[in-house]
């Protein structure tokens, strides 16, 4: 399932309200997936990429399920992804 994008925080611009209510504990693997998955690589492929780089098994997608429930996940596969209520 390729993730193609994540929304970026931005310091310059508006800040969307679930990014100012919603906070995301991310192990230390967290932020280089979100780069990979920004990128537009699949879920499998970040796995591999991140286990070959650092040793670590990310389960990205518990992982990216947890950012999708955050609203953090713009869309999946070239379709939007619905911000939780």
């Amino acid at each position: 399932m390729p993730v193609s994008a994540v929304h970026p925080y931005e310091a310059e611009g508006p800040v969307p309200e679930q990014v100012l209510f919603n906070f995301v504990a991310v192990p230390e693997e967290g932020l280089p997936a979100i780069r990979l998955l920004q990128q537009g690589m699949g879920i499998e492929q970040v796995r591999a990429r991140l286990r070959e780089e650092t040793g670590a098994d990310l389960d990205v997608d518990d992982f990216v399920a947890d950012l999708s429930d955050a609203g953090l996940v713009a869309e999946v596969e070239g379709r939007p992804v619905s911000s939780p209520t």
